[in-house]
């Protein structure tokens, strides 16, 4: 079922307290009958495309195909992982206000934060662990950041750089809550705090040389990023409103948009971090651009799965299978790259993919039931009482 035709028009309604109630009896027929939670949707696809774009990115897959082929533009696909990043982002934004609006009333925030934790914490720490042994050698007591997720705002030489964004999400997590109470109260909310957003993007451009540390502030920081998130809230929020794209549309122009800025990137702008942020395309305009878009797409991605079971049956496992390993492989590429930088690039990719899928059977799968504990205990609970 489309996000389109649920829940009125986007509001966070008074009733939504009765939500938590159904989410139980949804979990416990899901223990139930031994499956998981797991969404086999467009929008899941999406997210396992930007990891995947941030994947070739990080391990350098643009050059050697481009090496390989002699077609020289294709090395701009490695330039910069940094606008699927922000379509993470995009996502979160999205997916924390369709879930705080359902599934979590004001009395269900400790649910709410035990469902994040679960689903975050333990592959981010296992993610730290197979970093540590797999690169001993780059592993120190500087590290710490990391291990209390605020490597986004103190520098980590932590062998696993994508590490940041889980901080600055696990950050958003914190009060995103607090910015579905707001919205409960002041519907025009997240508009306001994407406009703040945005005024933040300015400030950091123009002041970008007095700020000390200057890309942890810039390009990592939770207000640095707020702006992203608050366009997914706002695309679940005014789903009503805006243009209706088919999710394959919706995903094809995402795309389109990512190897537009990439391509320009190659020909236009200085890939250093003195050149990124002296450009106010990079810094302003090219993120609008992209949080345009996400806000275009985003609802009509979230499409209950109906575009994958329309397509022919391996396409549709090949996006199942980039969002299922999403997770895995974006926070485990790069130590696979530091252990296996002398193979060809393409075989990397196939590794860290392995790795991801062992992972996802071998440890979030099973942690599905852990995310859903409360639900059915408070389901046995209610079920022992009647």
């Amino acid at each position: 079922m489309s996000s389109n035709s649920a829940q009125g028009d986007g509001a966070f309604p008074a009733g939504c307290e009765a939500a938590p109630e159904r989410e139980i009896v949804r979990t416990a027929m899901a223990l139930g009958g031994g499956k998981t939670p797991y969404r086999a949707d467009s929008l899941l696809s999406l997210r396992g495309l930007a990891a995947f774009f941030v994947v070739c990115g990080h391990l350098q897959v643009g050059p050697v195909v481009a090496a390989v082929t002699g077609i020289s533009v294709v090395a701009a696909f490695a330039v910069s992982g940094s606008y699927a990043v922000f379509i993470f982002f995009c996502i979160s934004g999205y997916l924390m206000a369709k879930i705080l609006d359902r599934d979590y009333g004001p009395g269900s925030l400790a649910r709410f934060y035990w469902n994040r934790a679960t689903r975050i914490l333990p592959v981010y720490y296992l993610s730290v662990l197979l970093t540590a042994a797999m690169l001993p050698h780059a592993v120190s007591l500087r590290d710490w950041p990391a291990l209390l997720l605020i490597n986004n705002y103190f520098s980590s030489p932590l062998a696993n750089a994508p590490l940041w964004s889980l901080a600055t999400e696990c950050q958003f997590y914190l009060v995103a809550p607090i910015v579905a109470l707001a919205t409960r109260r002041w519907r025009a909310t997240p508009l306001l705090l994407l406009a703040t957003g945005l005024g933040i993007k300015f400030f950091y451009w123009f002041g970008f040389d007095l700020l000390p540390e200057r890309k942890d502030l810039v390009y990592m920081g939770l207000e640095a990023n707020v702006m992203y998130f608050m366009t997914g809230w706002c695309a679940y929020l005014y789903r009503e409103r805006l243009p209706a794209l088919q999710p394959m549309a919706g995903i094809a122009l995402l795309c389109a948009i990512l190897a537009a800025l990439w391509l320009f990137h190659f020909y236009n702008i200085e890939n250093t971090p003195a050149g990124l942020y002296a450009s106010f395309l990079w810094m302003v305009v090219f993120p609008l651009i992209m949080c345009v878009a996400a806000i275009i797409v985003l609802p009509g991605v979230d499409d209950g799965g109906l575009a994958l079971q329309r397509m022919r049956p391996p396409l549709a496992a090949a996006f199942y299978f980039l969002g299922v390993t999403s997770y895995s492989a974006y926070v485990l590429h790069t130590p696979m790259y530091g252990v296996l930088s002398r193979l060809p690039a393409l075989l990397v990719v196939v590794a860290v993919y392995v790795l991801a899928v062992v992972v996802f059977l071998a440890f979030e799968k099973p942690l599905f039931r852990l995310r859903a504990f409360p639900q059915a205990r408070a389901a046995s609970s209610a079920a022992r009482r009647s």
